[in-house]
Order: C-alpha cells, then sequence, then structure tokens
C-alpha cells in the first residue's frame, strides 16, 4: 500500500497575487481576485469575468501562459525549498496538464521547448482537467512509496482564460454569462509541491524535518452516473466513495475543513447534497470552494488545493487537516486528506 508522503515545499501562481502564506486563508475565505478580460466580449457583449494571473495578462496563446505559469511555480518552490533540495538533478516531475495540450498537433512540444529551461528531462504527463492533478499525486505517491525516487516533483498546470479557451467554454455552454451566472468563473494557476516519502517514525502530522503538510492519502474512485445520460440519476456516489476510501486509508480521522469545487455546474450542487447525506455537519462544517476566489483551474485544481491546506491559517499555532474532495466532469471523482504541519 502506498504510505504518506510529506510536502516539503509548496507553490501556487494565481489571480491571488503574493506568497502563498499570506494569500492561503484569503483565497480558502472566498476573496475574490477577479476582473473583466481585457478585450474579450462573451455572448451578453460584456467583457468576460475571469481571474487572470498578472504575468499572463497580455499573453494571447494558451501554451506560452501554460510555460510560464510552470516557470513561475518553479521559481516560487525552489524559493521555499530547503536550501539541500533545490537542485532539480534526476529529479522527476508528475505533471497534470489540460487535455487539449496532448490533443492539438505541435502544441506539446512547444510547450517543452519553452520550459527546456527549468533543466528537469524526467517528465510524467497526465493529461485531463481536476482529476489528472489527482492522478499524478497517486502517481508520485506510487514511486516515491516503492523508492523508485527519493523525491518529486509535483505540478499541476492550466489556464481557462486565452481566447480560444473562452469560445469552448461559450460554445458548451460553460461560459458564466447574464444568462448562466451559475457559470464556474475561468481562471489559471501553476500549483507545485516538493514530496518525499515519510519517515515511518516521524510525526504524523509532519513538522519533522522541514515539512509543511502530509499528504496522508489519496483515492480515485468510479462515478457511476454520466452527466450526458438525461435519465441519469442524482450524482455524487463516486465522490462519497472517495472521501470513504481517503478517510480509511488515513485511518477515518476527522477533518478540520473541506475543500472542494463545488461551483459552476448542478452536478457539482448535488455532489456537495450526497456528502452532507452522508457525513452530515461533520463535513460541512466548514466548507471552503476556492473557485469562488481564483476560478476554475482545471488541471490544476488538485495540487493547488493541496497548497492551499498546507498554509491555511498560516503563522497560527493550530493544527488543521484538511479533507480535499476533487469533482471532475468525467466518470471519476477523487479525495485527499492533508495534515497542515505543526507550527509554533
Amino acid at each position: 500500500m502506498n504510505g504518506p508522503l510529506d510536502i516539503t515545499a509548496a507553490a501556487l501562481v494565481s489571480a491571488a497575487q503574493g506568497p502563498l502564506t499570506e494569500v492561503a486563508q484569503d483565497i480558502l475565505d472566498g476573496t475574490a481576485y477577479f476582473e473583466r478580460h481585457p478585450t474579450y466580449l462573451g455572448h451578453d457583449g460584456l467583457p468576460q469575468t475571469c481571474a487572470t494571473v498578472a504575468g499572463c495578462a497580455d499573453q494571447v496563446d494558451p501554451v506560452t501562459r501554460l510555460a510560464y505559469l510552470l516557470t513561475q511555480a518553479h521559481r516560487q518552490l525552489m524559493q521555499g525549498a530547503p536550501p539541500d533540495l533545490r537542485g532539480d538533478a534526476d529529479r522527476v516531475l508528475f505533471l497534470a496538464l489540460p487535455a487539449w495540450l496532448a490533443k492539438q498537433s505541435g502544441f506539446l512540444s512547444r510547450f517543452e521547448q519553452q520550459v527546456s529551461g527549468l533543466g528537469i528531462s524526467n517528465i510524467r504527463y497526465h493529461f485531463g482537467g481536476p482529476i489528472a492533478g489527482l492522478q499524478a499525486i497517486a502517481a508520485a505517491q506510487a514511486a516515491l512509496s516503492a523508492a523508485a525516487c527519493t523525491d518529486a516533483l509535483v505540478a499541476g498546470i492550466d489556464t481557462m482564460v486565452a481566447p480560444m479557451l473562452l469560445d469552448a467554454r461559450a460554445l458548451a455552454g460553460l461560459a458564466n454569462t447574464k444568462a448562466n451566472s451559475y457559470g464556474a468563473i475561468p481562471g489559471e494557476a501553476g500549483a507545485m509541491l516538493l514530496m518525499r516519502r515519510a519517515e515511518p517514525d516521524a510525526d504524523e502530522r509532519a513538522g519533522a524535518q522541514g515539512a509543511v503538510a502530509r499528504l496522508m492519502s489519496c483515492a480515485i474512485q468510479p462515478e457511476p452516473q454520466r452527466l450526458d445520460d438525461p435519465s441519469r440519476g442524482i450524482i455524487g456516489t463516486g465522490l462519497v466513495n472517495s472521501i470513504k476510501e481517503a478517510r480509511r486509508i488515513a485511518g477515518a480521522r476527522g477533518a478540520d475543513m473541506l475543500i472542494s469545487d463545488f461551483n459552476g455546474e448542478r452536478f457539482r450542487a448535488e455532489e456537495l447534497g450526497m456528502i452532507g447525506a452522508h457525513f452530515g455537519e461533520e463535513a460541512l462544517h466548514e466548507p471552503f470552494c476556492p473557485a469562488a476566489s481564483i476560478g476554475e483551474i482545471g488541471a490544476a485544481t488538485s495540487i493547488a488545493y493541496c497548497c492551499l491546506a498546507a498554509y491555511a491559517n498560516a503563522g497560527t499555532a493550530a493544527t488543521q487537516e484538511a479533507l480535499i474532495a476533487i469533482s471532475d466532469r468525467t466518470d471519476l471523482r477523487g479525495a485527499l486528506c492533508v495534515a497542515r504541519a505543526r507550527r509554533a
């Protein structure tokens, strides 16, 4: 069985500017970092509301935006990592990226050329939406637990803000407009974790040897109901089962906070209702929806939410454990348990 992992360093580049230690709780509390797109008009004739990373504001090309997000997340992570862990020689990067990057001819090779300066030669890709980030975490957990590597980088990068992608969202009926005020706000982010296998005799809540948090468990389960089936039942079984499995692996522990993307489409509200029905107030007394702050961030979601869990209420002595529930438009759902390190 894959064991727990220590998160040695974490970085998040998003519309919320500033060090993660300063902005994490603001994001969880729903401080909105939205603005109107400078050039893109939605189907309602209004500039599209979005959550844009400052350095990407003038970049139309989505591939260049992704490369910038990865570069900035890596730079931020190396600045915060312990000095003896700042080199990337022979380190594996488990990288979650949006599905369109692999589908469009030439896009992935262009991306690789633009990030070649990072000096990371061993990259293992996972393509998709929010669940892709969780799959990258699971792959890193398997490799570290099997001692295939001593530490690893795990990253999720995505943008929903480039005009080409805004057009695709509008055609799919997902755009946030006057006629669809519940549509998710498009965002973009680059998130990265430096992870290693937890020492068996170390404090289970991490904090030993400089770790900022500990990933206690990771679970992925199928969702039996299909979004495109007009006769489907209530969606939520996959997410409930993922939470049950993640909690079982972590020792059936409770959580101080629930972090998830309960925004936008109806099926996510159905999933929240299913969680409430199965776990009651224990799970719902403190739900946080980062998408209400930095927008929907696709493949970056799982890893970004781990970053937020690691630095929630930074600077306080309170110990927190976060349950992260990952929804998706595919037939998979996932959950993570993250224990924040003790802080003096």
